[in-house]
């Protein structure tokens, strides 16, 4: 697929969710223009937009009220900040815990990741892809392995007085797709790459 079809392709992905655009719909329309569904998913996949085509339409409207918000109260030209689409309060777990622990917590708040910590203070993350490429791609179970044998680290942090361009951009350079915001040292958020490519389909 050329680079300028593949674009357009992705410029329309955007403003049909932009719009609350059901997935349905906008594979449909895709399909109607030649491009296969698996071409789709792929492009889906690679903007990791997979939870967010999950939001109910509700929340999207909540999104962009906040953003329209924030536009009246500090002016256009406002540089967002990460503080104002973090998620919070952040889900953790002590190092020392068992794996099977932490998959537990994960399952029961419905997320996919978990930030690791050692006397409170994160020292890594895990995610659903450790799990699946550490663990069950290797055939082991929770009870073979620990935490730390999973988890990411040296932890990648950023601020929460940051502007969100700045943290996307070190998530870029990190190669990362989850940051934990820290305000005076202690951990109070996080943000992904998902929800940075949400906040930007409003803009």
């Amino acid at each position: 697929m050329k680079k300028e079809v593949h674009h357009k392709i992705e410029l329309y992905i955007r403003k049909s969710i932009s719009k609350g655009i059901p997935i349905e719909k906008i594979i449909g329309k895709l399909s109607e223009l030649g491009v296969s569904q698996e071409t789709t998913k792929e492009m889906l996949h690679h903007l990791e937009l997979e939870k967010y085509f999950l939001l109910h339409t509700e929340k999207l409207t909540e999104e962009k009220a906040k953003l329209e918000r924030i536009h009246q109260e500090l002016g256009k030209g406002h540089a967002l900040m990460v503080r104002d689409f973090m998620s919070s309060p952040i889900i953790s777990i002590e190092k020392h815990q068992p794996l099977s622990s932490a998959i537990k917590l994960m399952d029961e708040r419905d997320i996919g990741s978990l930030v690791i910590t050692e006397h409170q203070i994160p020292v890594g993350i895990i995610t659903e892809r450790d799990l699946l490429k550490k663990v069950l791609a290797h055939n082991l179970t929770a009870q073979q392995i620990a935490i730390a044998d999973i988890m990411s680290s040296p932890l990648i942090t950023g601020e929460v007085t940051e502007k969100l361009l700045e943290v996307e951009t070190k998530m870029k350079l990190n190669n990362i797709r989850r940051m934990p915001l820290l305000e005076n040292d202690k951990l109070v958020g996080i943000i992904t790459s998902s929800d940075i490519i949400r906040i930007m389909a409003f803009m």
